[in-house]
């Protein structure tokens, strides 16, 4: 496996870092500088907190302004341009990153609609107070990646990592709430609301209605009668349509195995998948792979 393939972070602008490994790359200190290239491809995980200074970039094609406080979550495939003649204060900061192989091994990420949620709005300000929870993390994790490298650190750097990354879920999840228009809500609105919230993170690992109607502490008849009642829909099929939009988007990979797929979204064999699958779809999932070529 070939190291992080990182031309931003693992370059002269970069200092204070170490690697774990060859999926994790830590840096305490991230300058904008003359010498960054004008086009940077990302191709792994990172969290980048900027410390220090604003600009003006271009991310996909969107004009972005950066300011410190800032927490900026890089995504593989996303394109940043560097204009030096947007720049209004030297940017400073640290970041995170981590290998595509080592992010969906922490299983940090395991909605697709969340992940497209946090790729379209990558960016969040920060308060002084969720600075310093981000710093303190950061300053674990590099320390962290200074011991060793055996089975018992790789299990605390892992445990560290997801906390880290989960943490900036929690953040991202809480500061889009708070955006939206506030108006008074019922109960039954907000037993949807977090109804939906919760398949988001986790329909594809917990399939069973009562799984939800435990963290909501209510009864699943409770549950399942509200939430049918408020969306024209019962429970089962809003989990159901979750887990069909994630198998769906892992068949497209075709370095993935219906096994791998079928473990990945917790059905307990490859044919219980196949059977779920075709009941939606009409077609087993070899059938629908062929189909989209």
């Amino acid at each position: 496996m070939k190291k992080i393939p990182v031309e931003l972070y693992d370059h002269e602008n970069c200092d204070d870092k170490v690697w774990y490994g060859q999926d994790l790359l830590v840096s305490r200190n991230v300058q904008d500088n003359a010498e960054l290239p004008k086009f940077v491809n990302c191709q792994q995980y990172g969290l980048i907190l900027l410390t220090e200074g604003d600009a003006e970039y271009q991310i996909n094609l969107k004009k972005q302004v950066l300011r410190s406080p800032m927490l900026w979550f890089a995504s593989p495939n996303t394109v940043w341009e560097f204009s030096q003649s947007s720049a209004r204060t030297a940017i400073r900061g640290c970041l995170v990153a981590v290998s595509e192989n080592l992010f969906k091994k922490l299983q940090i990420i395991t909605s697709h609609e969340l992940r497209d949620s946090v790729t379209k709005k990558p960016f969040l300000e920060l308060s002084e107070a969720e600075r310093q929870v981000f710093l303190s993390y950061l300053d674990l994790i590099y320390h962290l990646a200074h011991l060793s490298s055996n089975y018992r650190n790789d299990q605390l750097i892992y445990s560290v990592l997801q906390s880290f990354f989960l943490y900036f879920l929690h953040l991202f999840e809480q500061k889009e709430m708070d955006s939206r228009p506030h108006k008074k809500q019922s109960r039954s609105d907000y037993i949807c609301g977090e109804f939906v919230r919760l398949t988001k993170i986790y329909a594809s690992k917990q399939h069973s209605i009562g799984f939800y109607a435990s963290q909501l502490r209510i009864s699943e008849k409770y549950l399942s009668n509200i939430v049918k009642r408020v969306t024209q829909k019962p429970p089962r099929k809003w989990i159901d349509e979750i887990l069909l939009k994630e198998a769906i988007y892992m068949l497209y990979d075709e370095n993935k195995s219906i096994q791998q797929i079928s473990n990945a979204l917790s059905f307990s064999s490859p044919s219980l998948f196949g059977v779920f699958f075709k009941r939606k779809t009409g077609m087993s999932p070899m059938e629908y792979r062929r189909m989209l070529g």
